[in-house]
């Protein structure tokens, strides 16, 4: 549980529950299948693999849901695979993630409004096929506009010129394509509802516990993303919107010229954005649709095979193109900043980003354990059975080491407000309660009146030792206005060395901050007391930088009390309680 007090007195309490958990786990095997299959059917060039994989996407969400009936699993599931796609290799991503979520969302919008049957299953997953080829059509204007769909139109009324064959409208071609993926839709969510209803006979899967979720930071928001910006964000959105305009209103010229100001910016910050351009496909992609424009602007024109005009138009659509894959790429790095993850987790999404983490957490485990992609395809149903199967291994894993991890009390307050005092009154009473607490306090040193540095104070010896003053050896680190004693870092360590703290009831550690934010500090002390111990720990933090320390070290089980505003007994009641 997560409880924060947040500045304007309003209390924010979030519990982790199944549903995220089972969403993590759904969202991860469907990341995996995304990726490995994925990435078989693209390197074989395997025409309409969206559909192949939107197919798949249905059977899984399908029959998972004949084991996990809970409401919400649907689209919780796709939100994670969306956004776990955000760290696919792939120039684009954003056409694969809206495609993922619309088809999740779908399916949750049908199970919702007629109940957990079979005929909302049905209409769910034909709709969810049908929402393929809505996504295409839409994914292809907003990358070359509506320009588009004059040349498509010309295209089909010189095609079907050639072949004789003029009696068919486009309505029965377009009623044609519809049924074939509405018997898609259905066949699929059959043959989920097949397989889970035979994986939900297992009562009791064979538990492995061979998952391992050790390393739960995200590469959703990379750790080293220092050179992220909140404006970059807004500019790229702003850009691209406003070099969509300039394409289709203002002359050639200008275009490539704005345009192509924007792509160099791109290719200097963002030294990827160029793979996608590169790619061979991409690149005929791009030339056949210029000389089609070329050719078919104005329909097929024996005295004038090629139209300058149409031409023009060409290059502005392979300009747009080429804009919104770079303009994309470059706000999907920024989508990874992590003051937006900050920012998120502050406005009530935590649990997502903590089922996100465990999602990427499982992910290598999931992939390694994965069938081969030619297994999928010549036994499907005993692939989808072994990884329905493996579902319970992983969520009971997930279960055990979230229930296994340290709960944290976080005791915040404004910077020189009294923390310190305030945790060593909690210390006295939890001792007066015969509970052993070890730690320790930074307790101020004042010369003359003025806050010159601090001492480290072993809470179980009382012994102290000087971390850092203003007037220290000129032979310790200086980092701002203070001097640090490598004796006294040395001397926090020890304390919290995992030998000699094994056998207490809870942890003190005063203060955590911007050192530790920076991989300095008590860091490394932190990151290996998380992950060996299960004994709850006491963390001071300046009021400032708790959603930060949070966001940090992924804390799921903590509690944020502010000394201005929570009585120490109250404080004491709620540890004590966790603590037995």
């Amino acid at each position: 549980m997560i409880i924060l007090s947040n500045n304007m007195n309003k209390d924010i309490s979030v519990t982790k529950n199944d549903k995220w958990l089972k969403a993590a786990v759904i969202g991860s095997l469907w990341a995996s299948i995304e990726i490995i299959l994925g990435s078989f059917l693209h390197n074989l060039r395997v025409p309409f693999s969206g559909t192949f994989l939107t197919f798949i996407a249905i059977c899984l969400l399908i029959s998972f849901h004949q084991m996990w009936k809970e409401n919400g699993i649907f689209w919780r599931a796709g939100l994670i695979c969306a956004l776990m796609k955000s760290i696919s290799p792939s120039a684009i991503i954003f056409g694969p993630m809206i495609g993922i979520l619309t088809g999740a969302i779908v399916l949750e919008l049908f199970v919702f409004i007629i109940g957990k049957n079979i005929i909302a299953y049905i209409l769910g997953g034909i709709f969810a096929m049908l929402s393929v080829i809505i996504h295409k059509i839409i994914g292809l204007l907003i990358l070359y506009g509506t320009d588009l769909v004059k040349i498509v139109e010309n295209l089909y009324h010189y095609a079907v010129k050639q072949i004789n064959i003029e009696d068919i409208s486009p309505l029965n071609i377009l009623i044609l394509i519809i049924l074939i993926y509405s018997i898609s839709g259905i066949i699929a969510v059959m043959f989920g509802y097949i397989i889970g209803k035979r994986t939900a006979k297992y009562k009791n899967p064979i538990i492995s516990n061979k998952y391992n979720l050790v390393n739960k930071n995200s590469d959703f928001i990379s750790e080293n993303a220092t050179n992220n910006s909140v404006w970059l964000l807004f500019f790229h959105i702003i850009t691209i919107i406003s070099g969509i305009y300039i394409i289709g209103a203002l002359p050639l010229n200008i275009s490539i010229v704005s345009v192509g100001v924007y792509i160099t910016f791109c290719f200097y910050r963002y030294k990827n954005s160029m793979r996608r351009l590169t790619k061979p496909l991409f690149l005929i992609q791009l030339l056949i649709l210029t000389l089609f424009a070329g050719l078919f602007w104005n329909g097929f024109q024996k005295s004038e095979i090629f139209r300058i005009e149409g031409f023009i138009i060409g290059i502005k659509m392979v300009i747009r193109a080429v804009m919104i894959v770079v303009g994309f790429f470059s706000l999907s790095v920024e989508l990874r900043n992590p003051v937006v993850k900050t920012i998120l987790h502050d406005r009530g999404f935590s649990q997502l980003y903590f089922s996100l983490n465990l999602a990427f957490a499982a992910l290598p485990s999931i992939i390694s354990g994965m069938p081969k992609p030619r297994r999928f395809i010549s036994n499907p149903i005993n692939s989808f059975t072994d990884a329905l199967l493996k579902s319970h291994d992983l969520l009971n894993t997930i279960k055990k080491q979230e229930n296994g991890n340290p709960k944290i009390f976080i005791i915040t307050g404004e910077r020189h407000q009294g923390k310190t005092t305030f945790v060593r009154q909690i210390v006295t009473k939890l001792k007066e309660k015969e509970f052993s607490v070890k730690g320790f306090l930074s307790e101020a040193i004042f010369t003359d009146g003025e806050r010159t540095g601090y001492v480290l104070k072993d809470i179980e010896t009382n012994k102290s030792v000087e971390i850092c003053n203003i007037n220290g050896n000129s032979d310790w680190n200086k980092t701002g206005c203070y001097y640090f004693n490598p004796d006294g870092i040395q001397f926090g360590y020890d304390i919290l060395d995992i030998k000699k703290i094994k056998n207490s009831d809870i942890i003190v550690i005063d203060e955590i901050g911007k050192f530790e934010l920076n991989n300095e500090g008590w860091k490394k002390a932190i990151d290996n007391l998380l992950i060996n111990s299960k004994i709850p720990m006491i963390w001071v933090v300046r009021k400032s930088l708790v959603s930060d320390v949070i966001t940090k070290w992924n804390l799921s089980v903590v509690e944020i009390f502010d000394i201005k505003k929570n009585k120490i007994e109250d404080i004491i009641e709620k540890q004590v309680k966790k603590v037995k």
